[in-house]
């Protein structure tokens, strides 16, 4: 293996002609126009899909990534999106990064694939192959046999027939059958031995707009760094540990006790005992474990799915397809599973299936069956399997008018969302300039009261009440950070899984975790490190926010979120925090529940019930929960405290070093504040996750 380059690369492009030759272009990045293209990374994206007119599809690598440094085997992959017409990106954390990162001995930071002349016929594959002596690589375009194949089953074959020597590596991504037929919400899955997906916005059907069905790229495997401080803090952090641990299917039992589990197109709820449903049937369903390579605490969990052998499952992927069409109970996971292999097969953005299949199913309920609409009921399998193979060619937001349920479509940014109490979620959701999940990738809790974190253009720190999910005191300001923040992390190539835990866990601060990360330009000197990550991250948002208003014209605030967004704090404030908007004054909510912040009656002992999943509720006990009896009422940490006296193996995960409180705290839905009073026969459940996924 050899190094890394530390800064620097080259730009490789690729013109593909009907007549199958190939134009190869080769730029260095400080030749580019844009200031922003020398970042690398999601910076390095977006400024080569601004730079054309006509369609493009760029593959680019953050600095962080060429190093080579765990938790950041990436590739962030980004064009025009065939969906909404915008600008759209996802990053891949199988083995492409790896395989580009030897390409050009090191020095490829981004290569982009366009068309010369007309589109091809057929589905042709796209091979580059490394020369070494920092030469451009081969590029042949090859004649493959796609037609009849998944994108998986694709992009497998297309790893086994290039058959690398040793000690190299070869990766690949394909487009599926959706894809190739123009579904606008085609994906990019790879060639991994556990296929890995990406490109919400029509990635893969952008591929397949180029007349390819495939990409495969074989190069010398470089140099990675397995150990060091940065993997030793991963290890250090509850949440990541937790990641790790449940693969982002954690995340149904925190969305349970929060109140936000909901089914038949997010608009029944549903009851605790299904997120605990749900949370057993993955936990004995997982076969095994993945993760992206060279990550120290890997998150990707292996089932066993009809129809298509063993795949992962994330949790947005299982919501769409699972509760939210009906399945209810351990059934609806298997239900989930089955779904997500059909998607994979033809290469389509599940969350935006599930959106799709869900409208189909309140069509019939609404109307029952037509033959201008073939429909099915909410929980019927097997219908629904078989319509993804004929989805019409247009994503949810279309086909709601279509069917004349615009006004239960749950969109942002011209695709499939998600309605959430957490109103830093619903803000993030419509405003994000990438596609609208990068915006959830957080708990919105990286910044803290009183430490670094989110503030006015004038200094002005927010306020704590922000950090209340459902007051919409400082939203804007919190969601504006954290989108800095996420902008910047993709432009080093680092996975925001991982910096939120090390930054809420209180592992690193955000000055340390940039001098590790960011672009050696910005990473020293490490006094001052962070707010300059953060400021590159905002200036590449402040584009993208400019190029989506020349693209597809002003925002538009979806029906389900209008109300949630006009109040004082949230929208208003984000568009001042851009220069988007007047000055705002600041919004502090009044108490949302003056009830729960007063003790009623004298102190007496009493039993009040701490549930919790993974690592903290096996503390717990087998059940996972433990009934406590302490002089109620009590305050929230009080009754915390008593909690680690009666189970010190719970210390770890309740507490951090300076004795913050790691885990959010809910009781029937609602968050529990440090104020807030615990009375005698209540519940609490514990949630320590990290969102997203």
């Amino acid at each position: 293996m050899v190094k890394h380059p530390a800064s620097g690369g080259r730009v490789l492009g690729v013109r593909v002609r009907a007549d199958g030759v190939c134009n190869v272009f080769e730029r260095d990045v400080c030749a580019l126009d844009d200031p922003l293209a020398r970042f690398g990374g999601s910076a390095l994206c977006f400024a080569l899909v601004a730079d054309s007119d006509q369609p493009r599809l760029v593959f680019a690598l953050g600095e962080a990534t060429r190093r080579g440094l765990p938790s950041t085997g990436r590739v962030h992959i980004a064009g025009r999106s065939p969906l909404t017409g915008g600008y759209t990106e996802g990053a891949l954390g199988g083995a492409l990064a790896w395989a580009l990162t030897g390409l050009l001995d090191g020095g490829l930071a981004a290569l982009y694939l366009e068309l010369d002349g007309e589109r091809r016929d057929g589905h042709a594959v796209l091979s580059l192959e490394a020369s070494g002596n920092g030469a451009a690589p081969l590029v042949r375009l090859l004649a493959f046999e796609s037609e009849l194949l998944g994108a998986g089953a694709l992009a497998r074959q297309l790893v086994a027939a290039t058959a690398p020597p040793s000690g190299w590596i070869a990766a690949a991504v394909a487009a599926g059958p959706g894809a190739r037929r123009g579904v606008p919400f085609g994906i990019l899955v790879t060639g991994d031995e556990v296929s890995v997906t990406t490109g919400r916005g029509g990635l893969g059907t952008l591929l397949a707009s180029l007349g390819l069905a495939g990409l495969v790229v074989s190069a010398p495997e470089r140099e990675r760094i397995q150990g060091g401080e940065l993997a030793r803090a991963a290890r250090h952090s509850p949440r990541l540990l937790e990641r790790s641990r449940g693969g982002t299917l954690e995340l149904f039992g925190a969305y349970a006790a929060r109140g936000d589990l909901r089914g038949r197109n997010y608009q029944v709820g549903l009851g605790a005992e299904q997120g605990r449903a749900l949370a057993r049937a993955a936990a004995g369903a997982e076969v095994a474990h993945h993760g992206c390579k060279g990550c120290p605490t890997p998150c990707g969990l292996i089932f066993d799915r009809p129809h298509d052998g063993r795949g992962g499952a994330r949790f947005g992927a299982t919501f769409a397809l699972g509760p939210n069409l009906g399945f209810e109970g351990e059934s609806s996971f298997a239900a989930a599973l089955e779904l997500l292999g059909a998607c994979d097969a033809e290469g389509l953005d599940a969350r935006e299936v599930g959106a799709c299949l869900a409208l189909l199913a309140r069509y019939h309920e609404l109307h029952g069956s037509t033959v201008d609409v073939p429909s099915f009921a909410f929980g019927e399998l097997a219908r629904m399997r078989a319509a993804i193979a004929t989805l019409p060619a247009m994503g949810s937001v279309a086909l709601a008018e279509r069917l004349g349920l615009a006004h239960e479509s749950y969109a942002a940014g011209g695709q499939a969302a998600r309605p959430e109490a957490d109103l830093a979620a619903i803000l993030g959701q419509v405003v994000a300039t990438a596609g609208n999940d990068p915006m959830r990738s957080f708990p919105f809790l990286v910044a803290r009261p009183g430490g670094s974190g989110p503030e006015l253009p004038d200094g002005t720190a927010i306020e704590a009440a922000a950090f209340d999910p459902r007051s919409p005191s400082g939203k804007g300001r919190l969601v504006a950070w954290h989108e800095d923040l996420a902008a910047a992390l993709d432009i080093a190539g680092f996975c925001s899984f991982s910096a939120a835990g090390l930054l809420v866990d209180d592992v690193l601060d955000l000055d340390t975790l940039a001098s590790w990360i960011a672009p050696a330009a910005l990473a020293e000197p490490r006094a001052g490190a962070g707010a300059r990550f953060l400021e590159a991250g905002r200036a590449l948002v402040c584009a993208r926010r400019a190029f989506e208003l020349q693209a597809r014209g002003a925002l538009v605030v979806p029906e389900w979120a209008r109300v949630s967004l006009a109040r004082p704090g949230m929208l208003d404030e984000y568009l001042f925090v851009r220069g988007e908007g007047p000055p705002q004054p600041l919004h502090a909510e009044a108490e949302r529940s003056l009830a729960t912040r007063t003790p009623s009656g004298p102190r007496a002992t009493g039993r009040v019930t701490l549930a919790a999943s993974g690592a903290l509720g096996d503390a717990l006990g087998a059940e996972r929960q433990l009934a406590l009896e302490l002089e109620l009422p009590a305050l929230r940490d009080d009754v915390l405290r008593a909690l680690v006296a009666s189970v010190p193996a719970a210390a770890a995960q309740i507490f951090d070093k300076s004795g913050r409180l790691l885990p959010g705290v809910w009781r029937a839905g609602e968050p529990v504040g440090a104020a807030d009073w615990v009375h005698a026969g209540e519940r609490l459940d514990l949630v320590l996750v990290i969102g997203g996924g």
